[in-house]
């Protein structure tokens, strides 16, 4: 018999599921905001002339604060400062109704700043939408966004796996430690996951010196081809578009790891 078949089975898993939805948004969604107005000028001039410090809160869970100021973003995952506004999301079901459904939060703080998160901020998320939620009829410049946005943003999710999802913390626990750079050759890009500190996570750029293994890929079309399952490693290796080194079982695992995180979102 099946889980499906147990009431109870099915709501913990729902429960669980969204426990880990709710975590990637938080973790790993919200701060790819920071990378959006650094690289997409559109997104930035919504913001150019705001001062806002936003903080939102999971009841009993995790937490973003947003800091924006003269056109940039900064990310904590605690309150560093009095926020000017303070969203607060119930549960995990809520929250991923929030950013899913378009369900109206709870607004602690900043009832006289709504029409900054209903203009501004709402339209700097669809933004990061248009990069996120796949493909589209890219400029070049936008091409590199898209890249850029869509590696960093998975690599904080498979973060969010490590510690959550305990199929991904069983694929992990046989994993090797060390770090993993993940670059695009033909615009000199990097991004890095690795097991630091006692924890598999996204990390900043470090020396490399500090690298275990690397997965090369050759421009922004292989990328775009292996973001969206057009090309496979093994594919790539063999046509040259995707080089490998280093410490394999980590390229494999934090692979099957990132597979994954398309049963959360997409």
């Amino acid at each position: 018999m099946g889980t499906l078949s147990c009431p109870f089975c099915k709501t913990e898993s729902g429960n669980i599921q969204n426990t880990i939805k709710a975590s990637i948004y938080l973790k790993a969604v919200l701060p790819s905001l920071v990378d959006l107005v650094q690289l997409d000028k559109p997104a930035k001039d919504l913001i150019q002339s705001a001062n806002e410090k936003i903080f939102f809160s999971l009841r009993n869970g995790e937490k973003t604060f947003l800091k924006i100021e003269n056109g940039e973003i900064s990310y904590s995952p605690e309150k560093v400062d009095n926020p000017t506004i303070h969203i607060l999301l119930m549960s995990p079901e809520h929250a991923v109704q929030v950013f899913e459904q378009g369900k109206l939060p709870f607004l602690l703080k900043g009832f006289t700043r709504i029409s900054f998160l209903k203009k501004n901020f709402d339209a700097l998320t669809k933004r990061l939408e248009y990069y996120l939620k796949g493909p589209q009829n890219y400029t070049e410049e936008e091409k590199k966004i898209y890249a850029i946005l869509q590696l960093k943003t998975a690599l904080r999710s498979a973060e969010v796996l490590a510690e959550k999802e305990e199929v991904s913390k069983k694929i992990l626990a046989g994993t090797p430690p060390g770090i993993l750079k993940v670059s695009i050759e033909s615009i000199n890009f990097a991004v890095y996951f690795g097991y630091v500190d006692g924890k598999w996570k996204y990390v900043d750029p470090l020396s490399e010196q500090n690298i275990s293994s690397v997965l090369s890929l050759k421009d922004l079309e292989t990328t775009k081809l292996l973001l969206t399952n057009k090309l496979d490693t093994f594919a790539g290796l063999g046509l040259g578009k995707i080089h490998i080194s280093g410490i394999i079982p980590i390229i494999d695992n934090v692979g099957l790891v990132l597979g994954r995180i398309t049963q959360y979102i997409s």
